[in-house]
């Protein structure tokens, strides 16, 4: 005969309790995150001195700039680029370390090399490699292509997405791998 389980009565939760235990966590967030998040709200609708209400003029302002309307479409077309790409690209790298086991064991700490390295070295090292004497210019002037800022280009785009997957695609690949399912759950599963 099976053994009956019952289920141990538990102490029914003390909301007071609780209350108290979430009580500084929800004050910490109201203080530094709530309160000053709707300051900025209140203070977008003031003049610069913040003494006198504007309405909607600093947004008429900002709307009718030329350089923020240039970095809005600029935003907007990086992450409609690099968004889709990164996750395609991380998603198939990591499908094809997770069949090449061999492969994937050591490539991926390489992947995440680029974490690693501080801001400073990489801005360095563009401009070592991008500048007008850089790299790439001496380089293309062996094929008589004149040397120029290739950042100050329309290739510029295309640096600033190589940039952006260089430095993310690795820390993508890494979170995709444990989703991966394997053929073994998959099949058993199915049966």
């Amino acid at each position: 005969m099976g053994s009956i389980h019952r289920r141990k009565r538990q102490k029914p939760h003390n909301n007071k309790t609780v209350c108290l235990f979430l009580l500084p966590s929800l004050l910490g967030v109201l203080i530094l995150f709530v309160f000053p998040y709707l300051d900025v709200i209140r203070r977008s609708f003031m003049d610069g001195a913040g003494k006198k209400f504007v309405g909607l003029e600093n947004y008429a302002t900002v709307f009718a700039n030329q350089s923020f309307r240039l970095a809005s479409a600029n935003t907007i077309r990086f992450m409609a680029v690099c968004v889709p790409l990164l996750i395609l690209l991380s998603l198939l790298i990591a499908v094809y370390l997770q069949k090449n086991k061999f492969v994937g064991t050591w490539s991926k700490s390489v992947f995440l090399l680029p974490m690693a390295m501080p801001v400073a070295s990489i801005v360095l090292l563009w401009n070592v490699l991008f500048a007008k004497n850089g790299f790439l210019s001496d380089f293309l002037e062996l094929f008589g292509v004149t040397g120029q800022n290739w950042m100050n280009t329309e290739y510029s785009f295309g640096i600033l997405v190589f940039s952006y997957m260089r430095k993310n695609l690795g820390y993508d690949i890494i979170l995709w791998l444990p989703f991966r399912p394997s053929r073994r759950r998959v099949m058993r599963r199915q049966k």
